[in-house]
């Protein structure tokens, strides 16, 4: 299963970047206020979706764009395109996200950015990679040398003071911060270790099925802001675990 879940990762980014090419042409509709979706975005999730209706037909599908396609216990989560507006500017900070999950846990996740060429997998139990070379997060556990990422999905929801407070509550405290506007991606990069913590409000579960698999498998935790299990439209809250407890009290202060 996880070579086809690589190949059906590796075959949604050739779509991408196929369309990455003629960006000024590319079809696009407004889901909510500043939320789109791509031509690109629906093309991936029928490709994929395809994919597994035919390798696995007993299996259940969940999609950001089409909804759940109902069968058995056993559920593949999709984000076709997690960071669209990247895409859609032409920027390398997009990927394709795929979790497989049993009875609610996840088993297998694979993340990849098409034109990073980056694919990031964990495995339930057995670790996280890159590129086929296992990796984990940073060590860092003095908040004020911490690298964090967030992004701002808030803004669109009418949250803008909400978010901008998280960030003002946060920004003081450390060394510096980046937004790439991919949950995924930031996520994975969190397990790779290139940053230290992360957080953002108001995600759904295709936005980390597969990425909170592959950060615990590297060492890392994601929680809400309470520090409990995030939950469909969620907060979510990742570290690399020895930088959590103070995340947790910065982004409640």
């Amino acid at each position: 299963m996880q070579d086809f879940l690589e190949d059906l990762c590796f075959g949604a980014g050739r779509i991408t970047l196929k369309a990455r090419q003629s960006l000024s042409g590319l079809k696009i509709n407004a889901k909510r206020d500043k939320d789109y979706v791509t031509e690109t975005d629906v093309a991936v999730e029928e490709y994929i979706t395809r994919r597994i209706a035919s390798e696995f037909p007993e299996h259940s599908i969940l999609g950001e764009e089409k909804g759940l396609t109902k069968g058995s216990a056993e559920r593949w989560i999709i984000d076709p395109i997690d960071g669209t507006n990247s895409f859609m500017h032409g920027l390398p900070f997009y990927c394709i996200s795929v979790a497989f999950e049993r009875e609610g846990k996840v088993q297998l996740g694979g993340v990849y950015a098409p034109v990073l060429d980056e694919f990031f997998i964990g495995i339930k139990a057995c670790g996280a990679f890159l590129n086929d070379k296992k990796i984990s997060v940073s060590s860092t556990k003095d908040i004020g040398m911490s690298m964090a990422v967030t992004g701002f999905a808030c803004l669109r929801e009418g949250k803008t003071d909400y978010g901008l407070k998280l960030f003002n509550n946060v920004v003081p405290n450390v060394r510096d911060i980046r937004r790439h506007g991919s949950a995924a991606m930031d996520t994975c990069y969190l397990a790779a270790g290139r940053f230290d913590f992360y957080w953002e409000n108001f995600l759904n579960i295709y936005d980390l099925a597969a990425a909170k698999l592959i950060l615990e498998e590297a060492g890392g935790m994601l929680t809400d802001f309470s520090g409990t299990e995030v939950k469909l439209y969620s907060e979510a809250a990742a570290s690399n675990s020895y930088l959590h407890s103070k995340i947790l009290e910065l982004l409640n202060k």
